[in-house]
């Protein structure tokens, strides 16, 4: 039987059907690979590769793919099934294969790296219909991992696609996020750090999305907005107008709001960051479709600061609409400010913890449905901000007061921790311990060693929350990159979180490597809660 790690080469059949054509991407718990129907010629089709998942991951792959084939809209890949390989450990998701560009390598060869107002709301909106379609859904599905790199344009003139439902699922007020934890840094909502996601996580993705493509400049990680905040209480995301003036405010407050740190901050719906982002409608004819041609011949000539905005129709099976507002509180803002999300880091070059995971996404040419499938259907630092002007057609934001949160209890950590370590990408355990741990009030410091001269001893200092989260950044000695640890005090005094490396004040999981660990002092004896 093949290595179930081992990705599958051009030529394999799966499923007696489906044979390998070419590696779309590839990530630390599978790949995407372009197949051809061998029963029906000329069919090609995206198929999305789980490998070697336990039982609880792979119930819920295949859960998710039935949830996603119930799905139509033109602005979604079809799903069609997902199917399961006992005798190699794998399971797939058929959908279909979108030829084209993704919208990040078409920002590159922009000028300046961006593209004008008009041009990006011409190609979010069908991707905002698509995305309130979803949290329409009974119950919602979330994206949660809306980026650049996750929208194609396609080479014909269907318009863009959202892609890539790695981390898609059904929205459960009483859910947590999935066992094996994916992001995106710098378009992940903070809440996905943790635990605990609702429609505002796409709305943060969206206004990310929205932040990259009008100003050129990829915004910081939410992990690190989080620790300046907590640490100096000062946002590092450098203000939309202050990197392209021309902007308008409407539109920069918006994109603002929807990446509001505390998640009921945001906008409550898809719609409403939609409709805050446009500040009037125009009744000129629609401008012609938005291909990968007509992109490349615009990135040669001068646009123009001040655009007039089009808004695209749905289309008329896309079943567009309002999504209830979503009340669901994950983050307090006074905890945020303690440190609340902290999240997250791991290793340097040639770190025996390295991982060279890359989460790639496939560039996905709309293809035949298979004959036996029938769908269901660090930027200078600045003041956080205080709130929205009246511009905004929406509630201002509350005044976000740093000094004025009122008095905490931290849970209380002890002196010595010992415990394991995990390096998901890497499939490396070892041993993790915490020495001469000092607490006063939110802040700790201490020792973090690892076994095996993996890392050696290094100083760590962090801070812990009430309400049990805490995050600790380690400094190395040597060449190594900072660690950047997140977690939680459990009820039995025993610590267990995620860690990944730490490379320009954000998370880098392609450089790194990335995973979970657990430790308890002495008296403990168990982890977890």
């Amino acid at each position: 039987m093949q290595d179930v790690h081992t990705l599958l080469p051009v030529g394999s059949i799966i499923r007696d059907r489906y044979e390998v054509e070419a590696l779309l991407g590839k990530g630390g718990f599978g790949a995407v690979y372009l197949v051809r129907d061998i029963r029906v010629k000329g069919n090609q089709f995206a198929i999305k590769e789980v490998i070697d998942p336990n039982k609880k991951d792979r119930m819920h792959f295949l859960f998710e793919g039935d949830v996603l084939k119930r799905l139509d809209h033109t602005a979604l890949p079809r799903v069609y099934r997902a199917f399961e390989d006992e005798p190699q450990q794998r399971v797939y998701l058929l959908m279909d294969y979108i030829e084209g560009p993704n919208l990040e390598r078409l920002r590159q060869r922009q000028p300046n790296k961006r593209f004008p107002l008009s041009d990006t709301l011409r190609l979010l909106a069908p991707i905002i219909d698509a995305v309130e379609y979803l949290h329409n859904q009974h119950p919602p599905v979330l994206h949660r991992d809306i980026k650049p790199a996750n929208i194609i344009i396609p080479s014909t003139e269907d318009g863009p696609v959202l892609v890539d439902f790695g981390i898609a699922k059904e929205y459960d007020l009483d859910a947590t996020t999935t066992a094996v934890r994916r992001l995106s840094p710098n378009y992940s909502a903070p809440e996905q750090y943790t635990q605990g996601t609702n429609p505002r996580t796409d709305v943060y993705g969206m206004a990310a999305t929205c932040y990259v493509l009008l100003t050129g400049t990829i915004p910081v990680d939410a992990f690190y907005r989080i620790t300046t905040l907590g640490n100096q209480g000062m946002d590092p995301l450098e203000p939309v107008r202050q990197l392209v003036p021309e902007l308008p405010l409407s539109v920069a407050q918006a994109i603002e709001r929807g990446m509001a740190i505390p998640l009921n901050d945001r906008f409550p719906t898809m719609q409403a960051f939609w409709d805050a982002l446009q500040p009037h409608e125009f009744l000129s004819p629609l401008p012609e479709p938005i291909t990968p041609q007509v992109l490349a011949a615009a990135s040669h000539a001068q646009t123009d600061p001040v655009v007039n905005v089009y808004r695209q129709k749905p289309q008329s099976h896309s079943r567009r609409r309002r999504l209830l507002p979503i009340l669901f509180a994950i983050i307090a803002l006074a905890a945020l400010l303690s440190g609340t999300l902290l999240g997250l880091g791991l290793i340097a070059t040639h770190h025996p913890f390295l991982g060279s995971n890359s989460a790639a996404t496939a560039t996905t040419k709309r293809t035949a449905a298979p004959t036996h499938a029938v769908p269901t259907h660090a930027p200078q630092p600045t003041k956080a901000p205080t709130g929205t002007t009246a511009t905004v057609p929406v509630q201002p934001s509350p005044t976000v007061q740093p000094h004025a949160s009122p008095v905490q209890t931290y849970p209380v950590i002890q002196s010595t921790y010992n415990g394991t370590i995990h390096n998901s990408s890497a499939n490396i355990n070892g041993d993790m311990s915490l020495a001469a741990m000092q607490q006063q009030g939110a802040n700790i410091s201490g020792t973090l060693t690892l076994s095996n001269g993996l890392y050696a001893q290094a100083h760590l200092t962090g801070t812990v929350s009430s309400n049990n989260t805490l995050a600790f950044l380690v400094t190395p000695y040597t060449q190594y990159l900072p660690l950047l640890f997140q977690g939680q005090v459990n009820s039995n005094g025993s610590l267990s979180g995620t860690y990944c490396s730490e490379r320009n004040n954000q998370c880098d999981y392609a450089g790194g490597g990335y995973g979970t660990w657990q430790v308890a002092p002495p008296s403990s004896g168990s982890y977890g809660s």
